[in-house]
Parts: structure tokens; C-alpha cells; sequence
């Protein structure tokens, strides 16, 4: 007689990068998942007349995606992109972000719009050759 197949060991969903929270089933985990597709973009050092300021970016599942305003960036393409929050949105004048948050934004390959207005995701950007 020979032993039953051994079920392979459940693994669980991947947690929250941010807060550790885990999902408990495949609902949650799949919310979750689009949820942490987001970047929150938060300011860690503000500007000083002699400083410029410094931001960092994280992914937030809903459990722990900060309160309060939040500014969209949203590439004219596809329309994703990261949200400003906490003070950083204060600093956004006539739809024009702060300095260290369009920096930012440059040095993950985004570009401003060729019309000033917004910003184009690295995934929409066309190559200057097949313009």
C-alpha cells in the first residue's frame, strides 16, 4: 500500500511592503496587488533657501495609504502615475510640481509634455525618430 500524495504547502499572498499587512484570500490579495501598483510620492526633507528639498517613494495597500490631500500625476498617455501627499501638495502652483518632485519624476525617465502641460510616463514616451 503506498502513502497518500503529500499536498504541497500552501503559500501565502505577499505582503504589503509598507505595513506588512497580509492578505487573507485571493480577493484581497488581488485588491491588494492593484493597490501597490501606486507609488505615494511624500517629501522627507522640505526646501530651504539654501537646501533644495528631498522626497522618497513607497508602495501603500489600503491599509496604510497616508490620509489627508493628495495630488495625482498623471502621465497624458496612459493616465497612471504617482500621487503626491502630505506637504507636497501644498507646493503644487497652477499644476506645477516642486522642483525636487519634477527631479524626481526626471530621474525615473518621466518627461514634461512637449506643451509644458503634464507629464509622459516612460512607458508612452515616443522615440524622437518615429515622430
Amino acid at each position: 500500500m503506498t502513502a497518500p500524495a503529500r499536498q504541497p504547502a500552501r503559500r501565502g499572498y505577499p505582503p504589503c511592503p509598507s505595513c506588512g499587512h497580509t492578505p487573507a484570500k485571493w480577493v484581497e490579495a488581488k485588491d491588494q496587488a492593484d493597490e501597490l501598483k501606486i507609488d505615494w510620492i511624500f517629501e522627507t526633507r522640505p526646501a530651504t533657501a539654501t537646501k533644495p528639498g528631498a522626497v522618497a517613494s513607497r508602495k501603500c495597500c489600503g491599509h496604510c495609504q497616508p490620509d489627508g490631500p493628495m495630488y495625482a500625476i498623471s502621465c497624458r498617455g496612459c493616465t497612471a502615475g504617482p500621487f503626491l501627499t502630505g506637504a507636497l501638495v501644498d507646493q503644487v502652483r497652477d499644476n506645477q510640481l516642486p522642483a525636487h518632485v519634477a527631479d524626481r519624476l526626471k530621474a525615473n525617465r518621466w518627461l514634461p509634455a512637449r506643451d509644458g502641460n503634464g507629464w509622459v510616463c516612460p512607458d508612452c514616451q515616443i522615440p524622437r525618430s518615429e515622430e
